[in-house]
């Protein structure tokens, strides 16, 4: 009983981890009005008498939130992680030249830092001693080269 139960109930968490991480990569789709063909639009006639009409093309949303820039100036300056008023004005910094999804990252990585890092020992102040003077690129990186 409790091994099929643990077998359902990991399937179940395994499919939604899936779906919940397919969805962050999903394009909004877009639709396309099917319009009659105006009078100045170009309408050709096949050989077999079907009206072709041309299909506009569709143009994409543009994102309002800033993709991941990692060539962004800022992501290959040090960071100054001395006092907890210079940690929140670096990151700030970095939101507004590289977006938030470089902070995202850049947290991401410093998270599985404090975690698993037995030198920080789950320290944050060991980790910010630690990460002090360098750029987020290599903290992107730290954070990501053991996983």
């Amino acid at each position: 009983m409790h091994k099929s139960l643990l077998a359902l109930t990991t399937t179940a968490t395994m499919v939604l981890l899936l779906v919940t991480a397919c969805a962050d990569k999903d394009e909004p789709s877009a639709t396309v009005d099917n319009k009659q063909p105006a009078a100045t639009e170009d309408v050709k006639k096949s050989a077999t008498g079907e009206t072709k009409v041309p299909v506009p093309k569709v143009k994409r949303e543009k994102k309002t939130a800033k993709a991941f820039d990692a060539d962004a100036p800022i992501m290959n300056q040090p960071v100054d992680f001395s006092t907890p008023e210079s940690i929140s004005k670096s990151l700030q910094a970095i939101r507004e030249q590289a977006g938030a999804r470089a902070v995202r990252k850049m947290e991401s990585a410093m998270g599985y830092m404090l975690t698993y890092d037995l030198a920080v020992g789950r320290d944050e102040a060991k980790m910010y001693k630690k990460l002090n003077g360098k750029t987020p690129n290599e903290i992107i990186a730290m954070g990501t080269a053991r996983r």
